[in-house]
């Protein structure tokens, strides 16, 4: 009886950590470069639990723009946008609470998720927890305007 009841509660937390998983991948899918801010938000909107939050300190002729899950851990996604085309330039996917980071697999599956943009840059956190995604041009642009994402 013990045995099965190991096996069960081991079965439980591979379940509850493969939907987390599937569930992190769904979100941060929502969104990538060359998408317009329209689109994301559309995507998010039929998420439940998200909210859309705007945010000053943008570099001049974009706009700052949250998604963010109410979920424990919360997931959280910053995007930069130009105002003219309304398209994405910047993304950061970040995941907060303990031990939370991006593997290897994750964070090459949202690099390939912005492929088509030209080269990217790309930029992890010193804890792991945020994973930056944008151009080397729009990289700059931030440096330049102390823009940066919040680390």
């Amino acid at each position: 009886m013990k045995k099965a009841i190991l096996i069960l509660t081991a079965l439980a937390s591979l379940t509850i950590a493969n939907t987390q998983a599937q569930d992190d991948k769904t979100f941060f899918a929502g969104t990538h470069l060359g998408m317009t801010i329209g689109q994301a938000e559309a995507c998010y909107r039929k998420f439940p639990k998200v909210g859309i939050l705007w945010h000053s300190g943008a570099p001049k002729g974009e706009k700052y723009e949250e998604f963010r899950t109410s979920t424990v851990p919360q997931r959280r996604i910053y995007v930069y946008f130009r105002e003219a085309s309304k398209t994405i330039v910047s993304v950061v996917y970040w995941k907060l609470g303990d031990n939370e980071t991006f593997p290897q697999e994750e964070k090459q599956f949202l690099t390939n998720l912005n492929q088509g943009h030209g080269t990217l840059t790309t930029h992890l956190s010193q804890d792991g927890s945020e994973f930056e995604v944008t151009t080397p041009k729009q990289y700059q642009i931030e440096d330049d305007e102390g823009a940066k994402f919040v680390e």
